[in-house]
Parts: C-alpha cells; sequence; structure tokens
C-alpha cells in the first residue's frame, strides 16, 4: 500500500505534464502550442465552471440512411450530435453557460446566437487544445455532401489569434486519430455558410462529420458558436467503395492501341509546350486576377502576334544548378502531356465522381461542354456536372516537395462554364492556396484563363477541388502546366 501510495501522486503530475490525445500536434493551429495561460478582462480560470453542461457525451449508434437526419437548429436532446472525449474543451447549449450573454457581446454583429445555440467557450488556452462536435455514424462519406451552418466567433484581438471552426471528416475506425481531413469555414457572422464535407481516408465505410472549433489563443478568451446546421446531399456509398482512378477519356478518337486511359504503358515524354496568350489575366498570389503588362511574355510570343502561340525555346527554363534538387523533376512530372493522348499519370480521381479527358473535337452539346482548347493543347481535363448527384470532384498528385528558399509558383489553365462552379487547390492538409468561383466573372464570356499562384513549402499531395454551389449544369476544365519562379510565368522551372 506504501508503495502505491507513493507512486500515485506521482502518476499525477506526469499526466499533469503530457500534452493531450495526438501528443499536443494539430495542423491547423498556425501559433502551434505558443499559447500561455492566464485570465483576461473577458476570461475566467480555466475550468472554473467545470464542463458545464456539455450537449452529450455519447454517440447514438442507431444507423443513418438519410444525411438529413443531422440536420440540427439548436443543440438539444434529439439533434444527433455530440461531444467527444478526446478533447480538453466540450461544446455546450448556450442556455446552459453562466457567461453566454458577455460572449454574445464580443460578436461585434447585430445578430445573436440563439439562446440554445451550440457554443464552445474559454478563457485563453493552449493553442493546440478545441472542441469537436461529432456526427452520428454515417454508412459512408461520399463525395458530393454540403454542410450549412450558421456561426459567430468572437472579434477580439488580431484576426491569428480569433478561434477557428472547422468542417472535418473521419472513418469510425480511425475516432481516436489526429483530425486531418478538414476544410475551415469562412465564419461569417450570423449569415449562414455552405462548404463541401470533405471525403475520410475510406469515403465508403462508416465515418462522422466533425465541427471543430480551436485557436483559442487570444489573451482574452473566446467563443463559437453554432446553429441551423443542414446537411444536403446523397449517400453513395456504392460509388464511394470505388476509390480513386485516374481521369478516363470522353469519346476517345480512333486509339484503338492505347485505349484512351490515363495510366496506360506507353513511354512518358516531357510535357510539350502549351501556350500561354500573351494578354491572359494572370492571378497573383491566390487573390486578385490583374491584367498582365503590356508585355509580360515577351518570350512567348512576339509583339506582333495576337493568337496564342507555343512557349518558344527563348523561353529558357532556370538551369539545372539554379533550381534546388527534384523541383525540377517535379515540374516534369506535374505538367500533363498536352499532345493528342493527354498522359496525367501523376493525376489521379479520388471519390467516386471521375475526372474525365476531353478534346474539342468531341461531339458534344455546347451549352454542357467546353468546345475549346487551352492555348496549343489537344486535350484537357474536365469535371462533368450532368445532374444533380454530381456536385464536388476531386484531383490528387502524387506527393511534391516544395523547398522553402525559394518561391514556387503552380501555373495552369482554368474555364468556368458556369457561374455556379468553383476551383480551390489544396494541400493535403486541407491549406487550401488557391479558390475561385464563375461569380467573380460575371461579366466576362466562359473562356479559359492562366492562373499562377504561389505554392506553400513542404511534401504535401496537391487536391484540386471542383464544385458545383448551384443547380446548373455544364462543365470545369483544368490543365496543369507548369512550375514556375513566378507569377508571370516568364521564369519557368522545367
Amino acid at each position: 500500500m506504501r508503495s502505491i501510495s507513493l507512486l500515485l501522486p506521482f502518476f499525477s503530475l506526469a499526466q499533469a505534464c503530457l500534452p493531450g490525445i495526438g501528443f499536443g500536434y494539430n495542423p491547423y493551429n498556425p501559433l502551434g502550442g505558443l499559447g500561455l495561460g492566464g485570465l483576461g478582462g473577458l476570461g475566467y480560470p480555466y475550468n472554473a465552471y467545470g464542463r458545464v453542461g456539455p450537449f452529450r457525451s455519447q454517440a447514438n449508434h442507431d444507423q443513418i440512411r438519410n444525411p438529413s437526419v443531422l440536420n440540427c437548429a439548436t443543440l438539444d436532446e434529439s439533434c444527433r450530435w455530440s461531444n467527444t472525449n478526446e478533447e480538453e474543451m466540450d461544446w455546450v447549449s448556450g442556455k446552459n453557460h453562466p457567461d453566454v450573454a458577455r460572449w454574445h457581446s464580443t460578436l461585434s454583429s447585430s445578430t445573436v446566437p440563439d439562446i440554445g445555440a451550440g457554443a464552445l467557450i474559454s478563457a485563453q488556452r493552449r493553442g493546440w487544445e478545441g472542441g469537436q462536435l461529432v456526427s452520428d455514424s454515417l454508412p459512408c462519406i461520399s463525395p458530393g455532401l454540403r454542410l450549412t451552418v450558421t456561426a459567430w466567433k468572437s472579434r477580439i484581438g488580431q484576426m491569428e489569434t480569433q478561434p477557428k471552426l472547422q468542417v472535418c471528416s473521419r472513418n469510425v475506425k480511425e475516432a481516436r486519430f489526429p483530425l486531418i481531413n478538414c476544410i475551415e469555414v469562412d465564419v461569417r457572422n450570423g449569415m449562414p455558410v455552405t462548404v463541401a464535407v470533405p471525403t475520410p481516408n475510406d469515403a465508403g465505410t462508416p465515418g462522422q462529420i466533425v465541427l471543430y472549433g480551436n485557436n483559442f489563443a487570444a489573451p482574452e478568451g473566446g467563443a463559437l458558436f453554432v446553429q441551423d446546421i443542414q446537411l444536403d446531399g446523397i449517400l453513395d456509398c456504392a460509388s464511394a467503395r470505388n476509390g480513386d482512378q485516374h481521369p478516363t477519356l470522353v469519346e476517345p478518337l480512333a486509339m484503338p492501341s492505347f485505349g484512351g486511359s490515363i495510366g496506360d504503358d506507353r513511354p512518358v515524354a516531357a510535357p510539350q509546350p502549351v501556350s500561354i496568350p500573351k494578354y491572359s489575366t494572370i492571378e497573383r498570389n491566390s487573390i486578385e486576377p490583374i491584367d498582365a503588362p503590356a508585355n509580360p511574355f515577351k518570350s512567348f510570343a512576339s509583339s506582333a502576334q495576337v493568337a496564342p502561340q507555343p512557349i518558344s525555346n527563348d523561353l529558357s527554363p532556370s538551369s539545372s544548378s539554379e533550381v534546388p534538387s527534384g523541383l525540377f523533376d517535379t515540374c516534369l512530372a506535374i505538367s500533363c502531356d498536352a499532345t493528342d493522348y493527354l498522359n496525367c499519370n501523376f493525376w489521379r480521381s479520388s471519390g467516386g465522381n471521375q475526372w474525365e479527358i476531353a478534346s474539342s473535337k468531341r461531339v458534344a452539346t455546347p451549352k454542357a461542354a467546353i468546345t475549346t482548347s487551352p492555348g496549343g493543347a489537344e486535350r484537357f481535363l474536365v469535371a462533368p456536372f450532368t445532374d444533380d448527384k454530381e456536385k464536388q470532384f476531386t484531383l490528387v498528385s502524387e506527393t511534391v516537395s516544395i523547398p522553402a528558399t525559394t518561391e514556387v509558383f503552380f501555373c495552369f489553365y482554368e474555364y468556368f462554364s458556369s457561374r455556379s462552379f468553383a476551383l480551390s487547390i489544396c494541400t493535403d492538409d486541407n491549406e487550401c492556396f488557391y479558390k475561385r468561383n464563375g461569380v467573380e466573372n460575371l461579366e466576362e464570356a466562359p473562356e479559359w484563363k492562366v492562373r499562377c499562384t504561389k505554392m506553400p513549402p513542404g511534401s504535401y499531395e496537391l487536391r484540386v477541388h471542383a464544385e458545383n454551389f448551384g443547380s446548373e449544369r455544364g462543365e470545369l476544365g483544368f490543365l496543369p502546366v507548369r512550375l514556375s519562379k513566378d507569377n508571370l510565368a516568364s521564369n519557368l522551372i522545367c
């Protein structure tokens, strides 16, 4: 007994020094674990009220067939959401929190959450701590599910220290793993926001959707509120079990020896030249489009040329001595071979909806299909939104390694045939460094545009998401071109 009593204080001390589940790891917190404890004007001591009125601590394991069952206006016992024992913070119903009115005053909003809205409130905490509101289990989480939520966050301190809300997914068998498949919600206090639910690692097996609040790093603490959770879409578990595939050819020409699918065993040559029009719109730092200067692509085409021309030999890629090891090979691999057959072995479709290879020579309905090619390319990739079931297409690359010592820009073509379409490019940690939708080009006729966006450093897979936020049908076109050292594609790496 004496030895046991001596061990108990030591065990308690050891527990106090260790991080929580996941060893303190959180890929979504930009501040790392550097938050300091303490009190603020609006805060209160950590755990001063204990675990106040947690919503539900246990999931309901009844089978869910219709995702709309997860709809939840405010947190009450009929909602199919619960807290998890994996996190330091609990979601509560606002009516059960003693300080909810005081936190409403920090929202800087003309509207405030309902009294029963879900609340995640804390004094200042270590940055990696958060709270998970987890849905009851779904038989699968297939592509195309969309979650709408009305949310608020406290507007205290700098933007980087304000709370964050993410929509995540995970497989039931991975319930105790750190969250990886997440998309950050652009919280617009009091306004409904819709996001595509990311697919988990195995979209065809049972999974859960998670509302994850974190980054409570301001000295005064922070608060998140959610209400009117709505899930739309269809659970297409059969398609979700198909796994990743390379894009397939749409209406192939007479090529019996190749079959037309990406992934065949033909020798892969270096990417062929793809032209960049002289007056294309170039994306600067993934934020605002700008018109190209008077002569930004002098090596692409002479000033007398108006029609797009292939990249000329005058545009020499950076010498190998100037390019970090492996980056030249990555540039070659990331670029689709844009000749007759379009070899894109570096890319694959993920989920139930498959990207396809298209050509302007195919027989297609003009209103529903892209009928022009980008630059000198014979073929290109399309996400075909042909019915209401197809809301999201995901294209995944092999792993790329971008050095921190060199600025690298990913240059590609995009085409929006509908204003309801959106395109985003992210890392496999769901750090999105490019986002654009068709609404931004309301006054422009649909056409191929060149974009160059800065890539974050590190090793990761690229994920290109094509989404349809409305009911319009058509195609979203995409063609990766090259890597460049600038956002005007004037200093290509390969």
